[in-house]
């Protein structure tokens, strides 16, 4: 009996052992695929990416991290600037991307700390940096600066909102510049030809400080 449980024990552990080293090449190969190093393209498997994004489409079901710089590359996105340039005529028609914040509980967020960069992107995301678009900023969050010769709608900005047409935002703590302003809740100041807020309408320059 002795040896039978001798010879079970030199079978088993090193079945152990193997079973263990697999596991755990198994985990790091996971871990190589959802974090990405250098440079990456998306969508892709990685959840994580820590450098250079290249965003060649659009996930609706699917959300990212990005440590870095996004590039959009989408070849759709060449014909956004015309078609929202003649959607944001006249501009002063329309309003912020929602009534009621508490509406962002249905959205899901990417997250790009650095730079995001590209002529368009759909997907809704909170931005810890600079936002240089060249269609404009729609469904997002912005903590830092957000730049485009065309039309801002984000959810909210905590900093700098610049488009040339027009802000539309839901929710401000800073400053909105462009040719129209309107936010649904300010806590700053607007800058252009016709701002208007929760308080009130104004030419040239506008303002809140209260909640």
């Amino acid at each position: 009996m002795k040896k039978f449980f001798l010879i079970t024990g030199f079978i088993l552990i090193p079945l152990t052992c193997l079973s263990q080293i697999n596991l755990e090449q198994k985990i790091k190969i996971k871990d190589s695929i959802e974090v990405r190093s250098v440079f990456s393209f998306s969508p892709s498997r990685a959840k994580k990416i820590n450098g250079l994004s290249l965003k060649y489409w659009y996930s609706e079901d699917k959300t990212y991290k990005v440590n870095g710089l996004e590039l959009g590359l989408n070849p759709l996105s060449i014909f956004f600037p015309f078609l929202t340039a003649i959607h944001s005529i006249p501009p002063f028609l329309h309003n912020p991307p929602l009534d009621d914040l508490s509406k962002l509980d249905s959205y899901k967020f990417d997250k790009i700390n650095g730079i995001r960069f590209g002529i368009a992107f759909l997907d809704p995301a909170i931005i810890n940096g600079l936002e240089l678009n060249l269609t404009g900023g729609f469904d997002t969050q912005i903590n830092g600066v957000s730049i485009t010769p065309l039309v801002n709608k984000h959810f909210k900005v905590n900093g700098l909102s610049v488009a040339l047409l027009g802000n539309f935002d839901t929710q401000v703590k800073g400053i909105q510049i462009g040719l129209f302003n309107k936010c649904n809740n300010l806590k700053g100041i607007q800058i252009g030809l016709w701002n208007k807020n929760e308080k009130r309408s104004l030419p040239f320059i506008n303002w809140n400080f209260k909640s």
